[in-house]
């Protein structure tokens, strides 16, 4: 196994990361795919309003050529001068039933946030700050109206 940052301005790499839920949730009736435009748009640096004054990146692990989850880590630097805080955010995190590739993702996530002067990381939570979920558990129940997963906030402070 072995975690990819992703190269945002490869179709291929935009593609994987976009497809991969598709690939994990078939034939799960409970799932709500995304909009495919809306996930890549997400990707897109040159025009997504976010980057005009933040960054982000996006990996996935991969195992003989499969993918096997995938996590994005955010730098939202206006809510970080504004609450004058250190902190990251990390969405669309989805990975197979496998412990280690769960904890490969979020070992890289915090090697990031690390490498970034981050000291909290608090997720899921998207670009627009409100976007974000991870549904861990429920999963025989339909979604509620617009709400494609229960969210599930979680907070840790990095040492």
């Amino acid at each position: 196994m072995r975690v990819r940052q992703l190269d945002t301005t490869r179709k291929q790499d935009v593609r994987q990361f976009v497809a991969f839920p598709f690939d994990l949730y078939r034939g799960c009736p409970q799932w709500t795919p995304p909009l495919v435009s809306s996930a890549k748009a997400v990707m897109n640096r040159r025009k997504h309003p976010y980057y005009r004054h933040s960054t982000a990146d996006f990996f996935v692990i991969e195992s003989e050529g499969q993918t096997l989850g995938r996590i994005a880590m955010l730098n939202n630097r206006n809510y970080n001068d504004y609450r004058g805080s250190n902190t990251t955010f990390f969405d669309y995190f989805e990975v197979i039933e496998d412990i280690e590739a769960a904890r490969a993702l979020f070992d890289t996530a915090f090697a990031w946030a690390k490498a970034n002067g981050l000291t909290e990381i608090i997720g899921p939570r998207g670009l627009i700050g409100v976007d974000g979920s991870v549904l861990v558990e429920g999963f025989e129940h339909r979604p509620a109206l617009t709400i494609t997963c229960r969210p599930s906030i979680h907070r840790t402070k990095l040492t």
